[in-house]
């Protein structure tokens, strides 16, 4: 019985049953079947043809994502570097460090520790006689954005550098990074966020692998069509300019999601510089990436959809509707940004999610047909993107494509975690969230 499976499922590498398949595949290209149509083609289009894009114009145009690093060490203007550290003590000085030997001449060093219960502010102070490291102890744990808040309030750079504790910079970023600042309307670049303790684990390897696709590319296109939704906190450059707009984060749900919606809200345009590169440690087991890919979506659903959903909201609706045009409030760019976020992280999933459920209730005889056509259709994909990202960023390494095979399987498990985390929120199950603390949030409102 195992055997007549293998034969089964592993058919697809056969080179006749391959030609059949693209035989079948033209046939469904000239039909209306819905279930080819949704799951195949528009998928398809929405997650792989701007990847094909970015690649194709990277052959062509590298320019386009590359752009021109800051060279003008004379006129370097002065960049604070904000960490909020807490319980970090075995890694704030490799952090540091990075910073300190990171090549550009006009940096200050803020490390702020939020009320750490190990060793962190005894490391720390290892710095206090370099003139660029600030050490500023805060006596209780206050959370990730007050602390922040804290730096922000000492930092005196034209430019900050938000940056996580567990984060290094490899040289000449920050170079990359100011860049695109030459335009005066840009008021934050990301980068290229890579994993450093990569080979520790198969749960590191596949977030490796899931950096490179997931977020290094689409960011490229996104930023090169202004539709950014997301400066990571763990690494990015934010002109000063925008955090005196926003009166720097919330102190309850001030995440970066937030941040860069507030700031897309003010108008401030968005960039991502593929040769800044920085290297940041990742959950090593996969109970770890479960808790923070669960903190991660129900925080998606506190703020893009609850405490920002206004992005779709339409300027004088009903006065523009008499006039036969739609306006956004914030402009169409950021509009597309809120349509992303319901389409793609919310509608689509579930209705994948519930048109499986469906097969598998109704017809059980083809779950069989839907796990064969649902793996090697992911499997495809995905050594497409992996490629694309190999060859743009020159990231992952080619050992990482020997996880390939259980890409569908990790991302199956991962998605059922994410289905509860957003069911969970949008219930309002369980609303507070750990690294919260109390009493601060006793102060937020609970969107």
């Amino acid at each position: 019985m195992l055997r007549d499976f293998l034969v089964y499922f592993l058919a697809p590498l056969d080179p006749v049953q391959l030609v059949m398949l693209v035989q079948s595949t033209a046939v469904l290209m000239g039909s209306w079947h819905y279930w080819f149509w949704l799951v195949i083609v528009f998928a398809f289009a929405r997650l792989y043809v701007p990847a094909l894009v970015v690649w194709g114009l990277n052959m062509v145009r590298p320019e386009l994502f590359r752009g021109r690093p800051w060279h003008d060490h004379a006129g370097a203007p002065l960049i604070s570097a904000v960490i909020a550290s807490r319980n970090e003590s075995t890694r704030i000085e490799r952090t540091i460090r990075s910073l300190l030997a990171c090549g550009y001449p006009n940096l200050e060093i803020i490390v702020v520790d939020d009320g750490s219960v190990d060793d962190s502010v005894a490391r720390m102070r290892r710095f206090a006689s370099s003139a660029r490291v600030k050490i500023c102890p805060l006596r209780q744990h206050s959370g990730k954005p007050s602390a922040l808040n804290r730096g922000l309030s000492v930092a005196r750079g034209e430019f900050v550098l938000i940056l996580d504790a567990d984060t290094e910079v490899q040289v000449g970023s920050l170079q990359h990074l100011l860049g695109p600042m030459r335009d005066p309307d840009v008021g934050a670049v990301t980068g290229v966020i890579r994993v450093n303790n990569a080979e520790q684990s198969l749960a590191t390897w596949y977030q490796d692998a899931e950096y490179a696709v997931g977020l290094s590319i689409p960011r490229s296109w996104r930023a090169a069509l202004n539709v950014l939704g997301i400066m990571p906190g763990g690494f990015a450059l934010f002109r000063r300019a925008v955090f005196d707009d926003l009166g720097g984060f919330d102190t309850g749900l001030g995440d970066d999601t937030d941040v860069t919606l507030r700031a897309r809200k003010m108008g401030w345009k968005l960039r991502f510089a593929a040769d800044a590169v920085s290297w940041t440690n990742v959950p090593s087991t996969f109970p770890a990436l479960y808790r923070q890919r669960r903190r991660w979506e129900r925080n998606m659903i506190k703020i893009r959809l609850r405490k920002q959903g206004d992005l779709l909201v339409f300027a004088d609706f009903w006065s523009n509707l008499r006039r036969l045009r739609l306006v956004p409030r914030y402009g169409w760019a950021t509009w597309l940004v809120g349509v992303d976020t319901y389409v793609l992280r919310l509608a689509l999933p579930w209705l994948y999610f519930s048109g499986a459920a469906f097969i598998l209730l109704t017809e059980p005889s083809q779950i069989a047909v839907l796990l064969k056509v649902l793996y090697w259709t992911s499997l495809f994909f995905s050594l497409i993107k992996l490629l694309i990202a190999r060859d743009v960023i020159g990231q992952p390494v080619p050992r990482r494509f020997l996880i390939i095979p259980l890409l569908p399987f990790l991302r199956l498990v991962l998605r059922i975690v994410v289905f509860a985390a957003q069911a969970q929120e949008l219930l309002r199950i369980n609303i507070k969230h750990g690294y919260v603390p109390d009493r601060i949030w006793q102060e937020t409102p609970h969107w």
